[in-house]
């Protein structure tokens, strides 16, 4: 598993290369199409494969944002894994890849709403209405209170 210091890393240097983008323009950047489409079911928020990336248009604006950035999380650390197939033909869980993937988008809009002036706030609030797990929010707390910085 990608530790935080090595997803931090990564999130910067994929600001260095780009520039700090909008979310959505960050996953339009990453990825040759983003497509908006109603998902069945409404659980699955979102899913990436090779260079497209999916995102169900029903979901609030907040969680929108989250899975834009969640998916480019994806394709920034996990290129060419194939999710499903770990899922479902092996013992391989596929939750750290998740984990990782909102790891990313956590830093990355850390970074974008600091950059507005939006208030961050509470780090469990801001995951949250992200739409992101709380896991996430924990490890990257428990990085910034060992002194270290989000960039």
């Amino acid at each position: 598993m990608a530790t935080v210091p090595e997803i931090v890393r990564k999130v910067n240097g994929t600001i260095r290369k780009y520039g700090l983008l909008s979310p959505e323009d960050l996953a339009k950047t990453l990825f040759d199409a983003v497509l908006k489409v109603s998902m069945p079911y409404g659980h699955i928020r979102g899913m990436s494969y090779e260079n497209l990336a999916v995102v169900d248009a029903n979901q609030s604006p907040w969680y929108l944002v989250g899975s834009m950035v969640h998916e480019s999380g994806h394709q920034e650390l996990h290129t060419g894994i194939n999710r499903i197939f770990y899922q479902y033909y092996t013992y391989f869980p596929p939750d750290k890849y998740e984990l990782e993937a909102d790891i990313y988008g956590l830093v990355y809009a850390v970074r974008w709403y600091t950059e507005l002036d939006e208030p961050v706030g509470n780090l469990y609030d801001f995951a949250r209405l992200l739409g992101f797990s709380l896991e996430a929010a924990s490890r990257v707390i428990e990085y910034c209170t060992k002194g270290n910085r989000l960039w």
